[in-house]
């Protein structure tokens, strides 16, 4: 475990205020303060940001992140839109997204579809975070692991929701010239500025987050030979079903069967 001490110092007419906290690498205590889970946990790119606007849309800020941003961000002065990939293309985390905005789908589907989804993680042992994400009918299920290629997180994400519809982050297998950012999701315990709802946790799979390893789901890379070429895969997803669930690999003809 490292300890950081990040220190911030508000000056006002009277007082000066200290904040320290202590970051831990292997695991997200739920106790732990607000700033220290979305400093370590949530932030995965430090250089740039972006705010959400009154009409819900969000313009990049184009100057780095600091612990004081995101104290405007759990005040509610600002609402801060976070982007997934570093640099380098990694990732910490994959986001699910279930936000019916058709007018068939209702608070029901949304629902349905979240426990569908929360019920497939805790029978893979896969620890999470519910989070109502402030629109009238969201959910933000958050799968927390140490820094992975963007490209597996992309994949296993899609694997995981088989063909509930939902929007997963990571949207893109790496960065590029095009979207250079890659996309954004709303930090948590900040106000959706569209509406003025604030958004909370609402389940997790325990009061300490694991990092899901995703070696576990994800194959080592394996070399195949073909006419003296050597292949690699990394991406082929590997979710067993010893304890009774169904591999999320099977065919689709099979699994109607």
């Amino acid at each position: 475990m490292n300890t950081i001490q990040v220190i911030l110092m508000r000056w006002s007419s009277s007082d000066s205020m200290t904040l320290m906290f202590e970051l831990s690498d292997d695991c997200i205590k739920l106790s732990d303060n607000k700033l220290n889970m979305l400093y370590k946990h949530f932030v995965n790119r430090y250089d740039d940001y972006a705010i959400q606007q009154d009409n819900g849309s969000y313009r990049r800020s184009d100057r780095p992140l600091d612990t004081y941003t995101l104290l405007q961000h759990l005040s509610g002065e600002i609402t801060i839109g976070s982007y997934q990939i570093s640099l380098d293309g990694k990732v910490k985390w994959i986001c699910l997204d279930i936000d019916h905005h058709n007018d068939e789908q209702n608070e029901t589907d949304v629902e349905l579809d979240t426990l569908t989804i929360i019920t497939k993680l805790e029978a893979l042992g896969i620890d999470y975070i519910c989070e109502s994400s402030g629109s009238s009918v969201s959910k933000h299920i958050w799968i927390f692991m140490d820094n992975v290629n963007v490209s597996d997180a992309y994949s296993f994400g899609r694997e995981i929701i088989g063909d509930i519809e939902c929007e997963v982050y990571p949207k893109q297998k790496k960065l590029s010239d095009v979207k250079p950012y890659g996309n954004l999701v709303k930090l948590p315990f900040g106000k959706n500025k569209k509406n003025g709802n604030w958004s909370h946790i609402v389940t997790s799979s325990g009061d300490c987050i694991h990092k899901l390893k995703l070696d576990r789901y994800i194959p080592s890379v394996y070399k195949r030979k073909s006419k003296g070429v050597t292949k690699h895969s990394s991406t082929c997803l590997n979710i067993g079903c010893s304890n009774g669930v169904l591999p999320l690999t099977m065919r689709p003809c099979l699994k109607k069967v």
